[in-house]
Order: structure tokens, then sequence, then C-alpha cells
């Protein structure tokens, strides 16, 4: 299953998470830099399908199990 992040946004004026787009595919690990402190939580929280952008499009491709783009895992140093 592949997961796709257009150009989502969170908050106002893209405050917790400004403009950001992604891939990633099960079965691989991705890598996805944000900056600051909220904005890797937020990122990995709408990439996992738990908070909605508030601009953008998250779209599951091949997904047969929707419940699939949830096991994701967020790791910040």
């Amino acid at each position: 299953m592949r997961v796709r992040l257009d150009e989502v946004q969170k908050g106002r004026r893209g405050e917790a998470l400004g403009t950001t787009s992604l891939t990633y595919r099960s079965g691989r690990a991705t890598l996805a830099v944000a900056e600051t402190e909220q904005r890797p939580t937020v990122l990995g929280l709408i990439a996992s399908g738990r908070m909605r952008p508030d601009a953008g499009t998250v779209a599951l491709d091949d997904a047969t199990d929707r419940r699939a783009a949830t096991r994701c895992a967020v790791v910040s140093p």
C-alpha cells in the first residue's frame, strides 16, 4: 500500500505544519524531515490518519485494509 500526502498543512497559515508533500509505502522505511518541535508529531499524526490536515490531501493507493495506513512509526531525535 502507498500513502500520499499532497501539500498538506495544519494550523493557521501552516504554523503547526507548513506545506508538506510525502509518499511512503508499506514495507519500506521513509525519512521525512519536519523542523521545529511540534511538526514531526503533527506530520506523523496526519500521515497515519489520526489527524486531518487543514489543507491538502491524503490518499491511499492499493489499500485493501484502510487500517493498515495507521501502522506507522514516528521517530524523533
